[in-house]
């Protein structure tokens, strides 16, 4: 079996959480923050439809009110505040470790180019997911079918677990027949992968 593995907030932990807080420290809300942005630049970025310039260009929308625009965080500042460290999700990295000399681990990832400041932030990653297939080069996010028909004739099986935080991003594999789990911690993902055979003591 390949098991295909999200990234954020399933073998890392998003980096956006660092975000938020530099975000509310400006005396504004995600919600406000939110309501600044471009819509759909941000999924265009991370289709590969947008170039880095690009989606900096219109990170946040022409016309915003001065008294707000005054305490917006530039998007440069907002990256190198993302990539300032990545952390892995608590057990992850024992884990992977223990099956990724059995089994065929790959990353199936919504994510902009930016993908590659993880990767060099942890470089655990690249050793650990020999295969990784980032939206922003497969031109489509999850949940669209697309994304797991793409992975599917990719990776030239069905015998695929997929592992996902977002339960909205599992209901396509499921219906492709694939064996899904909602990921929450590493510790009721070992519980799934021994009841996959995945694991020792299964």
């Amino acid at each position: 079996m390949v098991l295909v593995f999200d990234l954020m907030d399933t073998v890392v932990v998003d980096p956006f959480r660092k975000l938020a807080r530099a975000i509310e420290s400006r005396d504004m809300s995600l919600a406000e923050w939110r309501s600044h942005r471009e819509r759909g630049v941000f999924e265009a970025f991370e289709c590969g439809e947008i170039d880095e310039e690009e989606y900096l260009r219109r990170f946040y929308k022409s016309e915003i009110p001065e008294s707000a625009r005054q305490r917006l965080t530039e998007p440069t500042e907002l990256k190198e505040l993302l990539y300032q460290s990545i952390d892995f999700v608590p057990g992850m990295p024992e884990l992977l470790a223990q099956i990724s000399n059995d089994w065929s681990l790959v990353l199936g990832s919504n994510y902009g180019p930016w993908y590659r400041e993880v990767l060099r932030l942890r470089p655990e990653l690249t050793a650990l997911f020999p295969r990784r297939f980032f939206s922003c080069e497969l031109g489509v996010r999850k949940p669209d079918p697309r994304y797991y028909k793409k992975l599917q004739e990719i990776l030239q099986t069905q015998n695929i677990g997929f592992i996902d935080d977002r339960p909205e991003n599992l209901t396509v594999p499921r219906e492709m027949g694939w064996k899904v789990h909602r990921f929450e911690n590493a510790e009721t993902l070992s519980v799934w992968l021994r009841s996959l055979g995945s694991l020792p003591g299964s």
